[in-house]
């Protein structure tokens, strides 16, 4: 992995826009003060002064505030990637646990929708029979079934919906802004998804499966409430047989 990132086209054009804006700031503070020492010292200010003072601020402005501006977007590209580092799952791209639990913390504290047609929702994930999988086919095999299993789970989601890696073959899904039957109909799409992605660890096709636990957020619940609602779920969905959604009908019908 490079260290120091490439600028993109955005961070290019904030270098150079940096340093026109600055040179001419330069240039123009140097022909005012061109025309302010002719002035204190009794003479005429020439074509030539104007020219001189406007190449001089380009000349010394240019290469040294450019190479600083540039310098400045790399740090701040280098510290967009370490955060982005800090707050991703290594192996699946998904959020890992403090990431996750902080922006659904976030959302919820800042008042995602709870009403009778709206509400958020937190899913609960699992893989079926994980253990298996790696007895079976061994443990870098899994590692390629947790990463077709995300693949999958990210590509059921809406674009501002949450997906992250809770530990091992458990992840969480948070889908903000959702009526109730909608989320359960999102979970259920979810399940499939994974149901549907390709896993042949040994050239023979395998069928991947998770279970799901759903809690359907109350404008009381934080994460720790809303998550032990959903591994409840989740808990159920095990103890049915696997490979289902299981969901509190109370909730549901609230």
């Amino acid at each position: 992995m490079n260290a120091i990132p490439e600028l993109t086209f955005e961070a290019w054009r904030r270098v150079l826009s940096h340093t026109a804006v600055t040179t001419l700031i330069v240039a123009v503070l140097a022909v005012l003060g061109t025309l302010t020492g002719n002035w204190l010292h009794g003479q005429e200010t020439a074509r030539v002064d104007y020219f001189n003072a406007v190449v001089l601020a380009v000349v010394f402005t240019v290469p040294i505030y450019g190479s600083l501006a540039f310098k400045l977007q790399q740090v701040r590209l280098l510290n967009l990637k370490l955060h982005d580092l800090a707050s991703t799952d290594f192996l699946t791209g998904a959020l890992n646990r403090g990431a996750f639990v902080t922006n659904v913390e976030n959302r919820l504290t800042d008042g995602v929708t709870c009403s009778k047609t709206l509400t958020s929702a937190l899913l609960v994930i699992d893989v079926d029979h994980f253990k298996s999988i790696n007895d079976q086919f061994g443990h870098q095999s899994g590692d390629i079934a947790l990463v077709r299993i995300a693949d999958a789970l990210r590509d059921a989601l809406r674009t501002n919906d949450l997906i992250g890696r809770l530990g091992g073959e458990e992840f969480g899904i948070f889908l903000p802004d959702i009526a109730p039957d909608e989320a359960i109909l999102m979970a259920e799409a979810c399940r499939i998804a994974v149901e549907h992605c390709l896993f042949a660890p040994l050239g023979d096709e395998e069928t991947l499966s998770v279970s799901i636990g759903v809690a359907l957020a109350r404008p009381q619940d934080n994460f720790t409430s809303l998550f032990k609602q959903a591994d409840s779920r989740l808990y159920l969905a095990k103890s049915h047989g696997r490979n289902r959604v299981e969901v509190e009908t109370s909730a549901l019908a609230a």
